[in-house]
């Protein structure tokens, strides 16, 4: 039986993977006795707010207030791939 209840993020587990199980592992069960599997949500992501204009430290303090760590992004370099022609 899968336990909804218990359901959480996990940076380790991908979304919809069990994450834990209980009994535990190497448990003895009874025939007809319940399992009940704790699945993943996978890594917790945010919705990314524009930030378009706006200065580094105003961008930053607009992703601290969406409940993340201060972040460091004056380095942050995004890779830019070259254009292919098997694109969709």
């Amino acid at each position: 039986m899968v336990d909804s209840a218990r359901e959480a993020f996990d940076e380790a587990i991908p979304a919809r993977r069990v994450r834990a199980h209980s009994p535990g592992p190497d448990t003895a069960v009874k025939e007809g006795q319940t399992v009940r599997l704790f699945l993943s949500l996978g890594p917790q992501t945010i919705r990314m707010p524009d930030l378009t204009g706006q200065s580094a430290r105003t961008a930053a303090v607009a992703l601290v207030r969406q409940g993340n760590p201060e972040p460091a992004l004056a380095g942050v370099r995004l890779r830019v791939l070259p254009a292919s022609s098997d694109r969709a």
